[in-house]
Order: C-alpha cells, then sequence, then structure tokens
C-alpha cells in the first residue's frame, strides 16, 4: 500500500510541476510582450521588427552556448572528464586521447556537453556540474537586466530585453525537476548513487552513438536503477540500448522479452518515448506473435497512425513487415522496402543508421 501511495504522489508531484512550470512560462513571455509593447507600441517600424527577429535569434543562441559551457566549466573544476561538446552541428569529441571537431549529427541538435563523473565522485561535485548550466543562464539573465536599464537606446532596449526574458526562462525550465531537467537529475542523484552512475553511462552511451558504434558495443554500459520504476527516462534509455543491441544481432526474441514489459506501462512513459516504445513494439509483436489482437489496436490507434505517414525509414521498415506478415503482399512489402533504404541515410545517428540498415536487410531477406 504505501508503494502505491508513492507511486500516486510522484504522479501528483510530476503533474503540479509540469502545471507551476507552464504558468511561470505563459506569465513570464506575457509580461515580457507588455513591456514590449510599452516601448515600442506608438513607434513600430520594420526596424523593430527585424531587432525584435534578430534578438530572439541571438539570444537563444547565446543561452545554448553558455548552458553548455556552464556545464564545461563547472565539470571542469569539478574534476570530470572531457567526452563531447556540440552547437548545433559542430562538435568536439575526444577520440584515442585527441579532441577532434567536426559536423557530425547529433540526438541533441541543439547543444551538449557531456562529460564523466571522477571514479570517486560525490554528490555536491554531480550537483555543481548540473547546476553549471543553471547558473550560466541565471549569469545572462543579470547581465542583460542591467543593460536593459543602463541604457537608453530604444533598440539596446529590446533586445536586451529579449535577451532577458530567454535568460530567465531557460534558466526556470532548466532548474524545475521535471522530466530529463537539470533539477531533476540534481534532485534525483542528490542522495541515489545509482542514479548518478547511470546518468554516467548515458553520457558514454551518447558519446558512443556520435561515434557511430553499434549498440552490441554499448551494451556494456547498460546499468539499471532498481531504485526508479521500469518507467523513468534513464531505465528507458537502458532498456532501449538493450532493444536495439539484440536488434542488430538478430535476436528478436530476446528483444521481445525486453521491450513487452514497456509496453505494458506505455502509458506511464514520458510522451517523448511513448512513440519509440509502440514502433518497435509493434515492429517485433509482428515477427514474434503476429496474430495477436494488439497488431490491430496498435495499427489503427495513435501514436502509429501519425508515425505512419511519415517519410522515414523505420516506418516504410514496419509497413513492409506488416504487410508481408499480415495482409500476404510481397510486392508491395519489396517496394517500401526499397524506399526504407533510400531513407537510412536520415536517420539522426551513424548508430542509428547501422541498426536500421541491419533489420531492413532481415525483412528483405524475409521477403525474397
Amino acid at each position: 500500500m504505501q508503494g502505491i501511495n508513492n507511486f500516486k504522489k510522484n504522479i501528483l508531484n510530476n503533474g503540479l510541476v509540469k502545471i507551476v512550470s507552464k504558468v511561470i512560462y505563459y506569465l513570464m513571455i506575457g509580461y515580457g510582450l507588455h513591456i514590449v509593447g510599452e516601448i515600442i507600441w506608438n513607434e513600430w517600424n520594420i526596424y523593430f521588427t527585424f531587432i525584435l527577429f534578430v534578438s530572439i535569434l541571438f539570444g537563444l543562441i547565446i543561452n545554448i552556448l553558455f548552458h553548455e559551457l556552464g556545464h564545461l566549466f563547472a565539470g571542469l573544476l569539478g574534476g570530470y572528464s572531457f567526452l563531447l561538446f556540440s552547437i548545433m552541428n559542430i562538435i568536439w569529441i575526444k577520440e584515442n586521447r585527441k579532441i577532434e571537431i567536426g559536423k557530425r549529427k547529433s540526438p541533441a541538435p541543439l547543444g551538449q556537453c557531456l562529460m564523466i563523473s571522477p571514479t570517486k565522485t560525490n554528490s555536491s561535485k554531480f550537483i555543481f556540474y548540473h547546476l553549471g548550466g543553471i547558473i550560466a543562464n541565471f549569469l545572462i539573465f543579470l547581465f542583460a537586466l542591467i543593460l536593459y536599464f543602463v541604457n537608453t537606446d530604444v533598440y539596446i532596449k529590446i533586445s536586451m530585453l529579449v535577451l532577458t526574458l530567454i535568460g530567465i526562462l531557460s534558466c526556470i525550465s532548466n532548474a524545475i525537476p521535471y522530466g530529463q531537467s537539470d533539477g531533476a537529475n540534481i534532485l534525483k542523484g542528490l542522495k541515489n548513487i545509482d542514479y548518478r552512475r547511470q546518468i554516467d553511462n548515458i553520457l558514454k552511451i551518447h558519446v558512443g552513438i556520435m561515434q557511430g558504434k553499434s549498440y552490441v558495443n554499448l551494451k556494456e554500459y547498460v546499468y539499471l536503477d532498481e531504485r526508479q520504476p521500469i518507467f523513468s527516462p534513464t531505465n528507458i534509455i537502458m532498456y532501449s540500448v538493450l532493444v536495439n543491441a539484440y536488434n542488430e544481432e538478430q535476436k528478436y526474441e530476446l528483444a521481445f522479452e525486453i521491450i513487452e514489459p514497456l509496453w505494458e506501462v506505455i502509458d506511464k512513459l514520458e510522451s517523448s518515448y511513448q512513440l519509440e516504445i509502440t514502433k518497435e513494439y509493434f515492429f517485433l509483436l509482428l515477427l514474434i506473435s503476429p496474430e495477436r489482437e494488439e497488431v490491430k489496436v496498435i495499427k489503427s490507434g495513435e501514436p502509429y497512425c501519425s508515425f505512419n505517414k511519415m517519410e522515414r525509414a523505420d516506418a516504410k521498415r514496419i509497413q513492409a513487415a506488416y504487410v508481408y506478415i499480415v495482409e500476404k503482399e510481397k510486392d508491395k512489402a519489396l517496394l517500401l522496402i526499397n524506399q526504407a533504404k533510400k531513407l537510412v541515410n536520415r536517420m539522426p545517428t551513424i548508430s542509428d543508421q547501422l541498426n536500421e540498415r541491419k533489420m531492413i536487410s532481415y525483412i528483405e531477406k524475409m521477403v525474397s
């Protein structure tokens, strides 16, 4: 009974945190627009539009850059080891003890700083590392706020107001303990050493994916935190690596055994993970037990219906499996397989492309 009560309490708290964070967002955006309106309402012209657009773009880039630099400096001060730093598609990555720079596809398209904690880490170093980005955003907010009040030029005031607003919103969004924010990592890692180890391993997995390693090789970093529920974001990432690794090895029965418990709690997963788990469970279900009633349910429901319309390699691959296994249409399946092959290079990372090619190849051999 206590476990059930704790679960309900967590759901309630998460829901309240989400609602409160949205209220804060909208109030601050509304207040910012109100101030902008007071400044330029009677003098609006095309230059104000241009300044506003450039300020928003500049403000977002500056906050992303300094947020990740905040993590970088905090990590270095705490004895963390550098792995990767990226802004957009420009990436600095440590390979063979050397830091190389180049353009690569990243699972975090805006920016990312990945560092590994020292062997004898403690909660204070972990907290400081994750606070680094929040502190950086807050300093940008203070800097822009000061410039807003000391300047009289209306164009500079607009630019600084936008930078102030973006800075404080970035600070709040990363500090609120919800999902996988820095605030959530701090709160969970404060007392849970298993969670801190999990975060370290997830960072190693992300770097491995950027380097194009296979999921089979990344399987060594899988570490499950038994203190958290199976549907916690970090556990889902670990289970997903296992599923992808078994898919690469074409051990689809094992992959199905891993993903089936996640499907059973699909409604408890964060929305960002529901589609990924649904589509891969559907694919494995087609291979293992296509006669189940769930096949029809998933095929006709959301989020799979929306996903099915996308021009993606994995969507075409799953369609090919369905039309061949369920509808017995070989020619249509081959057509979909060819479409999938042409779309593989659009997958976000090299690791995903390698994994997808192996699954497409498996379906192609089955159809042929």
